[in-house]
C-alpha cells in the first residue's frame, strides 16, 4: 500500500520519509518492499504536498581547522617507551652498603696505661662514687702544692680537711667514696711535672666499680676529656657515667656560703647510684 493510495493526511508520514505501511492485505509483486530495486513503480506525490527540499550542506566553520602536526617516527617512539634503566653490573649489585659508623667508647686495657696510674690502682678501694681534682695524684702522693685561694693558699691539708667534713656530712656508707686522679706526677719527687690521662682516668674508674664521678674546677674536667662550657652544678651522663660538675677546690675551701648548695646538689645527684 503506497501514499499515493492515502488522502491528504497522509501528507504529514510521506514528509516524514515514511514510504511503506503494513498492509492487511497482500499486495501486488510490484508493491512490495521485496521488489527488485528499479521494478517499483514511482510513488505519486499527493496534491498539495510540497516538494522535498534537498539538504542544505553544511556551513563551513568560521576558524579552520588546524591540522595536526605529525611527528616523526623517532620521535613517536621515543615518546611511547621510557628509555631503559641502565642495568647494574653483577659486582654492584652484590656489593654491601658501608655501615653507620656508631662508635662506641672501650676502656683502655690496663696494660697501656701510663705506669702511674698502673702503679696507683692496687693502692685505690673501690667505691661506688669517684672524686677527682687537678692536685689530688700530688695529694695522694703526699707533695701536693699549696693553690691561691680566694682569701689564703689553699694547703694539702685545707683539702684533705674539706673532704673529711664532706663525707662525714653526705653520711654515706662505708666504700661509697674512692678517690682517683685525672693527673698524676711523673715521680715521688716534689715539684715533678703532672701527666694527665683522660683513657686511663676512665677506665681506671670502670675497674673501681664506679657508677658516677664528682670533678672538681674546669682543669680537672678539661684533662678528662669532658666537653667544653660546663658550669659548676652541672651533670651529664659520659662514657656511661654519671658526671658532676663543681668549683675548683681552691674556691671552696673558706667559702661557707656555697657549702650548703654543694651538699645538697650533691645528695640529690648521688642517691640514684648508691644501692639499695
Amino acid at each position: 500500500m503506497a501514499f499515493a493510495r492515502l488522502n491528504a493526511f497522509a501528507a504529514p508520514w510521506y514528509g516524514s520519509g515514511v514510504r511503506y505501511l503494513l498492509s492487511p492485505d497482500d499486495l501486488p509483486p510490484e508493491w512490495s518492499a521485496c521488489a527488485l530495486p528499479g521494478t517499483a513503480p514511482a510513488l505519486t506525490p499527493l496534491r498539495g504536498t510540497p516538494p522535498s527540499r534537498p539538504a542544505r550542506p553544511a556551513a563551513p566553520s568560521a576558524r579552520p581547522a588546524r591540522p595536526q602536526r605529525e611527528s616523526p617516527p623517532e620521535a613517536q617512539s621515543a615518546r611511547k617507551a621510557p628509555p631503559p634503566r641502565p642495568e647494574a653490573s653483577p659486582a654492584a649489585a652484590s656489593a654491601p652498603r658501608p655501615a653507620v659508623s656508631r662508635a662506641v667508647w672501650q676502656p683502655l686495657a690496663q696494660q697501656q696505661w701510663p705506669q702511674p696510674w698502673r702503679d696507683r690502682l692496687p693502692l685505690t678501694r673501690p667505691g661506688r662514687v669517684g672524686w677527682t681534682y687537678r692536685h689530688l695524684g700530688a695529694d695522694l702522693l703526699g707533695n701536693g702544692p699549696d693553690e691561691p685561694g680566694v682569701d689564703a693558699p689553699c694547703t694539702m691539708q685545707d683539702r684533705r680537711e674539706f673532704f673529711r667534713r664532706m663525707i662525714c656530712d653526705l653520711a654515706y656508707p662505708a666504700g661509697t667514696h674512692t678517690f682517683w686522679p685525672v693527673c698524676m706526677p711523673l715521680s715521688a719527687a716534689p715539684d715533678a711535672p703532672e701527666q694527665e690521662s683522660a683513657e686511663a682516668f676512665w677506665a681506671g674508674l670502670r675497674l673501681l666499680r664506679a657508677r658516677g664521678v664528682v670533678i672538681m674546677g674546669s682543669a680537672a674536667a678539661k684533662a678528662a676529656g669532658l666537653p667544653g662550657g660546663l658550669r659548676p652544678l652541672e651533670s651529664l651522663f659520659f662514657r656511661g657515667f654519671r658526671v658532676l660538675i663543681l668549683w675548683d677546690l681552691s674556691n671552696l675551701v673558706r667559702q661557707e656560703q656555697r657549702y650548703a648548695s654543694i651538699l645538697a646538689f650533691l645528695r640529690s645527684s648521688l642517691q640514684p647510684l648508691l644501692p639499695r
